[in-house]
């Protein structure tokens, strides 16, 4: 009776560190998944007010934002870090499906992009702002429309939607193949402003 106790005392030791070994590489394999905050963000983030109604973050964001990348990239890294910044206030781990959730939820609320460009105006000299909404309106696409590619021919995009108020210089683009357009499976891809932007220039994009 204590061998066969012992045996299975073995066998359950076992099962736990084959559990534990299943476990560990699961977490290993989930880790680029997990979103980590590091400095100089930590920092930041750490130094902004609590998330509220009047979104007093974005003006300290967009001044972090500028610093860091410089005035081509900016506005939607601005966007970006406030996503990552409310993730990170709401979950001890978040994935970067998170931020892409919760950037989609920024982009729809028409309070939070009034307070952003409000920001970037002021960030920005009149003559420099007005130059980048002009861009952003010229190539902003129309949902439901197919976009054609010129230089080479034959390229076919097709644009299910525009996420973000119509004034704004900040918006997503969804994209996918035309060919695919009814296939509910079919994977498309969401593209910021300057992406849609430089789609365009690269293939000379034109409406259908």
């Amino acid at each position: 009776m204590a061998k066969q106790d012992k045996r299975q005392k073995r066998a359950k030791q076992k099962a736990k560190q084959a559990r534990l070994s299943k476990q560990k590489v699961r977490d290993e394999k989930n880790y680029a998944d997990f979103v980590y905050i590091q400095e100089p963000m930590l920092s930041l983030f750490k130094s902004l007010p609590l998330p509220n109604d009047d979104f007093e973050y974005i003006v300290p964001i967009v001044n972090f934002a500028k610093a860091q990348f410089g005035k081509n990239l900016y506005t939607e890294q601005a966007v970006t870090i406030s996503a990552t910044y409310l993730c990170w206030g709401l979950h001890d781990k978040f994935t970067t499906d998170d931020i892409k959730e919760m950037t989609y939820i920024l982009a729809a609320n028409p309070d939070f992009t009034i307070r952003l460009n409000n920001a970037l105006e002021k960030e920005s000299t009149p003559q420099t702002h007005s130059n980048e909404m002009l861009t952003v309106k010229t190539e902003r696409p129309l949902p439901e429309t197919t976009y054609v590619s010129t230089t080479p021919k034959g390229m076919r995009f097709y644009v299910e939607d525009v996420i973000g108020e119509e004034d704004d210089d900040f918006y997503l683009v969804i994209l996918i193949d035309e060919e695919n357009k009814h296939n509910m499976d079919a994977a498309g891809d969401e593209l910021t402003a300057s992406e849609w932007t430089h789609l365009v220039e690269k293939y000379s994009l034109v409406s259908e």
